[in-house]
């Protein structure tokens, strides 16, 4: 049987995945990959690898993303490739690595 998020409940209000917008979508997606990444346990937390993400994503929750990324980064290992490093300026805590070409 197939799972994926069918919602999202936000301050009372109830939408349903196919009429949240594309970054909403990719932030509510994200959130769940962390969160199953999460179950694992803190033992044998499987690193969560994010490819240039968060393009749609507005300056409030990008901010709001980052808490979540810093968050599931305390016991776990989020590896995000981007090419706009400036994303992801709001993860206080990140270790960045610059690949040159």
């Amino acid at each position: 049987r197939e799972r994926r998020t069918r919602n999202r409940t936000l301050n009372g209000s109830t939408v349903a995945e196919e009429s949240l917008s594309g970054g909403g979508k990719e932030q509510l997606g994200i959130r769940t990959r962390l969160a199953v990444a999460g179950l694992v346990g803190h033992d044998d937390a499987v690193p969560v690898l994010i490819d240039d993400a968060l393009g749609f994503t507005d300056p409030q929750r990008l901010a709001r993303m980052g808490a979540v990324f810093d968050l599931a980064g305390v016991d776990g290992q989020v590896i995000v490739l981007t090419c706009s490093p400036s994303r992801f300026g709001a993860v206080p805590d990140a270790h960045r690595v610059e690949l040159s070409v």
